[in-house]
């Protein structure tokens, strides 16, 4: 009990009743004096009446007169119970209507008490994040590559390098890939690709950069023939070219890395938006497709709105085609390169080109395009959050409120409210940041604030979010002892959450990412929520459409100075608000990404959750094209994703 507040209170009901008091004994006081005047029935016979009163005054004491004063006295004594009931009513409800609203400041705080932090788990676990088994290996495809007969088909001179007319950087590319990988291969030129397609049908032609003959490349296809096309047409220097849906066009354009897109034929297996560090290796030009497998982000000028193509498969009635701008050799690119992602994206190439079936779990529920969350930051508390409530209360937005334990002991009402309106995330007890070694600290403060918010908001809290996001490895072990089930702080540019395994139990952690929005700068530093903070938002938006990632963006209330910043908010979560995409609660992506997992490695799970998800397998055929099969209400069906 707040012992303070409840001295005040108590002295404000002491006044308040002194006050009742005395006008109840003022109006009794007045009805007595007049009772005395109106019980007297015969005032005219006294003497004292008769020598002293007026003859014009007598008709005031007749009985008459005496009937209606007693009525008046009825309404009196009516009055005077009426007033008592009204006064004391209002008393009682100006101290209800006191108590509800300041009830934060007279009810003892929530927390933790000695005996419970006594009985919570201190353990050090070993963890680690769950290694994707589905990527493609290199070391797997290879051998099949092996049995291929290549040939690299190729135009001298190469004028697009500005090299010396005998030299040919893509046939020295791919010498060195095919030979550092023992794949035998011949070089062929265009006037004699007739004979060398006609002694090696079956076999995997690779279209270096120079002239190209797209009659040629047409009859290849028409042939059943597999075509990798390397780099750019020379031609694109002067005009664009069109071959197959993909444009060449020229373009000043430079990428540092390649984004991959989600549920597409080369990248099932691969997580949405991941990105590699590799260059093209030819530039002046840019590619263009409707269906991109990795594209290339202006990431300088968040405004562009045009993804170019870096890797691409069109539907063919015949043949299969893959066009890409990189080399396939780590060596070849600059320092910083995840060698392991950049050998699974060419064994998806030629997994791909040799015909190979494979199938993965579509990236998210329904098989939608991609993902989304938005989340409120509390800190501060400001007028402009109740109209945050009011807008996620008339369109249902799946909103997630970041909250501190200490700030939810002195608004309780208000986070009521959050938790019947969305979902509520543990940010910690207060604004210090975890990053602290000592594990009682904070396995101690997570428990804290996961119990303060779940009994006042009424619902189980399954997340944290750390302060300035800042945690260590002894955060992920007070949230494995505090059996979360994700935490919203991983550094990610793309926007794929990931799963945490322990040794302690089969329980999972997701770890959702926070991407950076560029778009909120302008928000937030000119503390203005204009069109182009909009427009830019709405650009990153498309690019995790474009990707199939998962966007999100992470407002904290500072920022919220004006009921414009609500119109804008409104107009993020309404624009995500489409059929296509999985507009979530962050639990609600979290139990989907396990979901997911279990799937993938035909693993237990729940088969309600299969109905509630219901997840899509999508296989590359033999023909090569992406097919789409519901696993519910199917639950025998298997994943068999080649690695």
């Amino acid at each position: 009990m707040n012992w303070g507040s409840f001295a005040v209170l108590f002295f404000f009901l002491v006044v308040l009743l002194s006050l009742l008091v005395a006008v109840i004994a003022y109006v009794r006081h007045w009805a007595k004096r007049r009772a005395i005047a109106i019980n007297d029935f015969s005032p005219t016979d006294g003497l004292f009446f008769k020598r002293y009163v007026p003859p014009s005054l007598h008709k005031k004491y007749d009985p008459e007169s005496i009937v209606v004063s007693s009525a008046r006295y009825s309404r009196i004594k009516y009055l005077e119970k009426t007033l008592v009931t009204t006064v004391v009513l209002l008393a009682i409800g100006i101290v209800s209507t006191s108590l509800y609203l300041h009830s934060d400041k007279y009810i003892a705080k929530t927390g933790l008490a000695e005996d419970e932090i006594g009985r919570l788990n201190y353990q050090i676990i070993p963890f680690s994040e769950t290694p994707d088994a589905h990527l493609p290996r290199l070391d797997t495809v290879l051998p099949l590559l092996r049995r291929k007969d290549i040939v690299l088909l190729y135009d001298k001179p190469d004028p697009i390098s500005g090299s010396h007319p005998h030299s040919n950087p893509g046939l020295t590319q791919w010498s060195k890939f095919l030979t550092s990988h023992q794949v035998k291969y011949m070089v062929c030129r265009w006037s004699r690709v007739n004979s060398c397609i006609t002694h090696h049908a079956d076999s995997v032609v690779i279209v270096l950069p120079g002239n190209w003959d797209l009659k040629i490349l047409d009859d290849l296809l028409l042939k059943d023939s597999n075509i990798l096309l390397y780099g750019p047409p020379n031609d694109v220097s002067e005009k664009h070219v069109v071959w197959q849906k993909l444009r060449f066009e020229k373009s000043e354009h430079y990428y540092e890395h390649l984004s991959i897109v989600a549920d597409q034929k080369l990248t099932l297996g691969f997580d949405a938006g991941l990105q590699i560090k590799v260059r093209p290796s030819f530039f002046g030009y840019r590619a263009v497709s409707e269906k991109a497998q990795a594209i290339g982000i202006h990431t300088h000028n968040i405004k562009e709105r045009s993804f170019d193509t870096r890797l691409y498969a069109p539907d063919l009635s015949s043949g299969r085609l893959v066009w890409m701008d990189f080399s396939p050799n780590p060596s070849d690119h600059p320092p910083g390169l995840n060698n392991n992602n950049l050998n699974s994206l060419t064994a998806s190439i030629f997994r791909y080109l040799l015909g190979i079936t494979y199938s993965d779990v579509a990236t998210w529920p329904l098989g939608k395009a991609f993902a989304a969350y938005l989340s409120i930051d509390i800190s501060q508390g400001n007028e402009n959050i109740r109209h945050i409530l009011d807008l996620v209360d008339r369109n249902e937005f799946p909103f997630n409120w970041y909250i501190f334990s200490d700030y939810a002991n002195g608004n309780k009402q208000l986070i009521k409210q959050m938790g019947s309106k969305g979902e509520i995330v543990c940010k910690g007890d207060n604004n210090s940041k975890f990053t602290h070694d000592y594990i009682v600290e904070q396995v101690s403060r997570l428990a804290r604030c996961k119990k303060t918010l779940g009994l006042i908001s009424r619902k189980e809290i399954k997340g944290f979010s750390p302060p300035e996001h800042a945690y260590n490895e002894i955060t992920i072990n007070a949230l494995i002892n505090n059996g979360m089930a994700f935490f919203a702080a991983k550094p990610s540019n793309d926007g794929v959450p990931t799963i945490i395994n322990s040794s302690r139990n089969s329980n999972l952690i997701v770890a959702i990412p926070n991407s950076a929005n560029t778009g909120l700068i302008p928000w937030q530093t000119d503390h203005f929520a204009s069109e182009e903070t909009l427009s830019l938002l709405m650009s990153e938006i498309d690019r995790s459409q474009q990707l199939g990632s998962l966007y999100s963006v992470t407002i904290k209330d500072e920022f919220i100075s004006d009921k414009s910043y609500v119109l804008v908010l409104n107009e993020i979560a309404s624009y995500l608000q489409k059929a296509d995409i999985f507009f979530s609660s962050i639990s609600g992506i979290s139990e989907w990404w396990t979901l997911r997992e279990s799937l993938r490695n035909n693993l237990d799970h729940d088969d309600k959750l299969l109905e509630k998800y219901k997840p899509v397998l999508l296989e590359v055929d033999e023909r090569g094209h992406l097919q789409r099969n519901d696993l519910y209400p199917d639950k025998s069906a298997s994943i068999t994703a080649s690695k």
